[in-house]
């Protein structure tokens, strides 16, 4: 190998840096730390933040990120190009232009469950051809790699969703029956079939935890006393907040659903899960650490929240589960991986 192949390779990330409270943006958020602190990677940023706003202030900052990424293109070993699934259109083909101008290799990293099979037919074209030019294309989840390759983009690649397995606070599982649900609380999470499951459990509780969104306000739910509101919580309070808990259900059947990160969080906790088979949230939660159950369906979870509080054992096998379980998603091992990726095409150039 030769001095210059071993000097830290130029590297470009694009993304919307803020806010870092969604899944997508606490992913990004640990992709930058992980290539900022590599002495393989020397990397620069382009932040895509913000830039959705609408007349002249919003096209002046679009604008500027366009120049700031082909200045930063020009001196680049590789660019990375961070998106959600919706979208990837808009994105990718600026910086794919960008990236051919400069002649710099684009990695394309996609989070969220749908990517390039999101939205209708000609979409679906568009991107996937734009997909076939690049030499690394990530995606998240198991299933959307399998519709990749059957669509002839044989260069994807797929790293789930991770989460710092060392910040997880184990639960202590004091069987008080206290259950928890922490999302963005919209339909399709599974709010309200989450309540009236346990409307039907008066015996147990359920805390829900983030904000209301898509028109679902917590007034008009008419909760019973055994379910709480417990407002929004910092990512970083978040696994010393499921350690109170015995619990963990999330009957999910968001349209875009990929590997949601509170699950894994949830089994670094020690917490048993209830969950929907529904898209990849199988490829997460497993028989060895929770029950999953079908979608929209308010006896399945109040059945599977009943078998776990009602045989001590049983719930502890899958709460000894879920810690072996999340070794799998423990992003230390992940973004090793994922880095060495970038470096192997950056240095691929030579």
């Amino acid at each position: 190998m030769t001095g210059e192949s071993k000097r830290p390779v130029r590297t470009v990330l694009v993304g919307a840096m803020h806010p870092a409270i969604s899944g997508s943006g606490l992913i990004l958020r640990e992709i930058e730390r992980s290539l900022d602190a590599d002495p393989d990677i020397d990397l620069s940023i382009v932040d895509l933040s913000y830039i959705r706003r609408r007349g002249f202030v919003g096209a002046f900052r679009y604008l500027s990120r366009l120049c700031r990424a082909v200045r930063l293109g020009f001196g680049a070993r590789v660019m990375i190009l961070f998106t959600i699934g919706s979208g990837l259109p808009a994105t990718l083909l600026p910086f794919r232009v960008i990236a051919f101008l400069t002649r710099t290799p684009l990695i394309v990293r996609c989070t969220g469950g749908t990517a390039h099979a999101h939205g209708g037919a000609l979409r679906r074209r568009l991107v996937r051809a734009l997909l076939g030019t690049v030499p690394l294309y990530v995606v998240e989840t198991e299933l959307l790699r399998d519709d990749a390759h059957e669509n002839g983009l044989l260069q994807c690649q797929a790293f789930p969703n991770g989460r710092h397995l060392s910040d997880a606070v184990v639960a202590t599982h004091d069987p008080a029956g206290r259950w928890v649900m922490v999302s963005r609380l919209l339909p399709t999470k599974g709010v309200v079939e989450a309540i009236e499951a346990f409307r039907k459990m008066p015996e147990l509780s359920l805390d829900l935890v983030g904000p209301f969104e898509d028109g679902l306000e917590w007034e008009a739910l008419e909760a019973p006393d055994n379910v709480r509101w417990r407002g929004s919580r910092d990512p970083e309070e978040i696994p010393n907040l499921l350690s109170q808990y015995d619990g963990f259900v999330f009957p999910s059947y968001y349209p875009t659903e990929g590997h949601a990160g509170v699950l894994i969080e949830a089994m670094a906790t020690g917490l048993p899960v209830v969950t929907t088979r529904f898209r990849s949230l199988p490829e997460v939660i497993d028989d060895s650490c929770g029950i999953l159950v079908p979608p929209r369906d308010v006896d399945a979870i109040v059945e599977a929240v009943r078998r776990i509080e009602s045989d001590g054992d049983y719930r502890d096998r899958l709460a000894a589960g879920s810690l072996v379980r999340a070794a799998a998603f423990d992003w230390s091992v992940l973004s090793e991986r994922f880095n060495g990726l970038v470096v192997e095409t950056g240095r691929g150039r030579d």
